[in-house]
């Protein structure tokens, strides 16, 4: 675990970046740093691997004090993830992952296994391995920037907005295989991030930071979003925090209607009146048909639905305020109504009181 006691950041002229500062990140779980502009975040991060030494406490690193520690040998257990990547612009791929391992004196050809396992790891062809970082996407850099932390296989892992960079659709890729990542190496991870639902997405537990790094509230995301603390934590949360806190909610048993489908050879008998699901020969959603109107776009949920949020997206998608729900092969099972998801949204889940 990393554990930061009273920890400060004074610098010459006086001003405190970080005031008295205490958390710990349990082991093998992402901690998430959110906050305003200028309040301490990537400062806090910083010190952890002390390219910003503190001024005053102490931080930790499974018990060991980072200031007694050589800074190189600290840095070698410590994967570093940064905004741009940080990758050596001069060496390929298959180089900038290798880089710390090799000065750790581990020969060349099991530090370039080890490489190649991880572009498959981090989802890159083996076809990067020779590619210049110019020659990379935001998001391949991203990529190749994970990989390289991972290289020497550190129990820790820094990040400080590590997928801000790229457009938002690659964002969420990103994020998705990050988690599928982390389930695998289950690494004690310090993430920066200014996006909270970033933040809410990643987060085992969550610090919201305020000025001077002081902590406002930490938790995890349902508690954050159930229970805000303050005022700062709820409008820092945004008025779409009890939308988000679905995502906590367990779907429960949605009751599945058989309709109003439709097969796709048969569209003769589908009702001009009102919105029909077409299915396509092999029983999956195809679209929605309401006489000469077609709407392609099939927001299908897999069934047990992960949690309220999903099922409302998935009713609000669609043109009729009916969900689509499918199994794991994609094949159609029912539909659900917009109103017993709110049923059970606004009666299954208790007031923003916070986990009982």
């Amino acid at each position: 675990m990393i554990e930061l006691q009273h920890v400060t950041k004074r610098y010459p002229d006086g001003t405190e970046a970080v005031k008295d500062l205490s958390f710990t990140a349990p082991t093998g779980q992402i901690t998430a740093l959110v906050g305003p502009s200028g309040c301490g975040k990537t400062t806090t991060l910083r010190m952890i691997n002390r390219l910003i030494e503190p001024t005053e406490g102490t931080i930790l690193l499974d018990g060991d004090d980072v200031t007694r520690q050589d800074k190189v040998a600290l840095r070698r257990r410590i994967g570093y993830v940064i905004q741009s990547a940080g990758l050596m612009p001069h060496k390929r791929v298959l180089a900038n992952i290798t880089t710390v391992p090799r000065l750790m004196g581990v020969k060349k050809a099991e530090c370039e296994a080890r490489a190649r396992e991880l572009l498959d790891l981090v989802g890159l062809d083996q076809s990067f391995a020779d590619r210049f970082p110019a020659q990379l996407s935001g998001g391949q850099s991203q990529r190749v920037g994970v990989a390289r932390a991972l290289a020497a296989d550190p129990p820790f892992m820094l990040m400080d907005e590590p997928f801000s960079a790229v457009d938002p659709i690659v964002r969420q890729q990103l994020q998705q295989e990050f988690l599928a990542l982390q389930k695998r190496v289950a690494k004690t991870i310090v993430l920066v991030t200014h996006d909270i639902a970033e933040a809410l997405l990643l987060g085992d537990q969550i610090v919201v930071l305020g000025q001077a790094a002081a902590i406002e509230q930490q938790g995890t995301p349902y508690e954050l979003l159930s229970n805000p603390a303050n005022e700062f934590v709820s409008d820092f949360l945004g008025r779409s925090r009890g939308y988000q806190a679905l995502g906590f909610e367990q779907a429960g048993d949605l009751p599945l209607q058989p309709g109003p489908v439709v097969r796709a050879s048969d569209l003769g008998r589908a009702d001009p009146r009102r919105w029909t699901l077409i299915l396509d020969d092999g029983g999956r959603p195809a679209g929605w048909q309401r006489g000469t109107e077609h709407r392609a776009a099939i927001a299908a949920i897999r069934f047990p639905a992960e949690s309220l949020r999903v099922c409302l997206d998935s009713a609000l998608a669609g043109p009729s305020g009916l969900g689509v729900a499918v199994d794991a092969d994609g094949v159609f099972r029912g539909t659900f109504r917009l109103g017993d998801v709110l049923a059970q949204a606004a009666f299954d889940s208790q007031p923003w009181e916070g986990p009982q």
